[in-house]
């Protein structure tokens, strides 16, 4: 099976900091772009760093923008099949854009599991699912509603996602798959937290099904909130609290 790797993604350097000791995530490419969409606009500017290793925006308006989405609490972020981002105003924006297929056949013809791991690389305690068409996952922090004896809550640092369709029991055939982490617990319904959805098609093809992979070997280089002057960003990385993996089909 073909595996997406979206750590890559991090060489698109959308994801920096206002500070300098946070690792080599915020200097990766020696020619920065910062580029994403909004409202159907797209926003695109050079920067660099300052000796202070601050941002120096070639575009102000583009600044202002970025600067703005992230001040939302309920932001949602979704990185695209093609490595670029669309922010949203709160995830059910995106819901609106991932309708889920019901064409299917049987059961038989799909198929999700999903591992989150407390450590980068893929180790460390391990939470690991599987399901038909989408996978839920509550609550990291209530061992008793996900079925099993660990807590995980703001502890997961790496993710494999694998995703699967048998052809022939389909009518017409999902476009990939969609993972979305959660800033707090039950997708939050309490409308207040971000969440990052990870957008995969299928990356291999054979004459009886279709499969695909998301795999993350470390949420560190996707930030969650922006830092300032004199504060740090805050990643990704040990601040999930629930998750969703489906299939899902462009409109």
């Amino acid at each position: 099976m073909k595996k997406l790797n979206l750590y890559v993604l991090v060489l698109v350097s959308l994801f920096f900091s206002c500070q300098s000791d946070e690792g080599e995530y915020e200097k990766v490419n020696p020619t920065l772009k910062l580029e994403f969409t909004y409202n159907e606009v797209l926003y695109s500017s050079a920067y660099h760093y300052s000796s202070d290793s601050i941002p120096i925006f070639n575009d102000e308006k583009v600044r202002v923008v970025y600067y703005k989405l992230m001040e939302n609490e309920q932001l949602a972020t979704v990185v695209n099949e093609d490595g670029k981002v669309t922010y949203y105003d709160d995830f059910e924006s995106v819901e609106k854009c991932l309708p889920q297929p019901l064409t299917t056949k049987s059961t038989s013809g799909a198929s999700l599991s999903l591992y989150l791991y407390e450590d980068e690389d893929y180790k460390g305690s391990v939470y690991s699912y599987n399901g038909i068409f989408q996978i839920d996952v509550p609550d990291l922090g209530n061992p008793n509603k996900i079925g099993i004896p660990l807590n995980l809550n703001d502890m997961i640092t790496s993710i494999v996602a694998n995703f699967s369709c048998v052809k022939s029991q389909w009518v017409s055939l999902p476009s990939g798959a969609s993972l979305t982490i959660f800033e707090h617990i039950d997708y939050n319904t309490k409308k207040s937290g971000k969440s990052l959805t990870l957008k995969s098609g299928f990356t291999s093809n054979t004459p009886t099904g279709v499969s695909g992979q998301i795999k993350i070997s470390t949420l560190q280089p996707y930030v969650l909130k922006s830092g300032g002057l004199f504060s740090h960003s805050v990643r990704w990385n040990d601040q999930m609290s629930s998750a969703k993996f489906t299939f899902y089909k462009d409109i």
